[in-house]
């Protein structure tokens, strides 16, 4: 748990600011997603919904793994002051973020 604490307070937010200029929610999906793509360590998957979407990280490395990244997407999500429903199965991670309300 401490590791994946670790790993997502300090290099993602360097990347997504190189990258895109902003820590936002939209530019933190992206960031796990650019990391599904090149880092191959899960699938990204969205669903949307009526009032927002879940996001589906389905990985190969058990409950561990699940824990890790629950931890990992929950710190990057509290730098935005986003506090998505989050569920855990032993090979995927399905986190809920609502719409923006107006």
């Amino acid at each position: 748990m401490e590791a994946a604490l670790d790993a997502a307070r300090e290099t993602p937010r360097s990347v997504i600011l190189s990258k895109y200029g902003e820590i936002t929610l939209e530019t933190t999906l992206e960031c796990i997603k650019m990391l599904s793509e090149f880092a191959n360590l899960f699938e990204f998957s969205v669903s949307n919904l009526p009032n927002g979407r879940i996001v589906t990280l389905n990985h190969r490395f058990g409950p561990k793994g699940s824990l890790f990244l629950t931890n990992y997407v929950r710190t990057l999500f509290e730098q935005v002051n986003c506090n998505p429903k989050m569920r855990t199965r032993a090979h995927s991670v399905d986190f809920e973020i609502p719409s923006k309300r107006g």
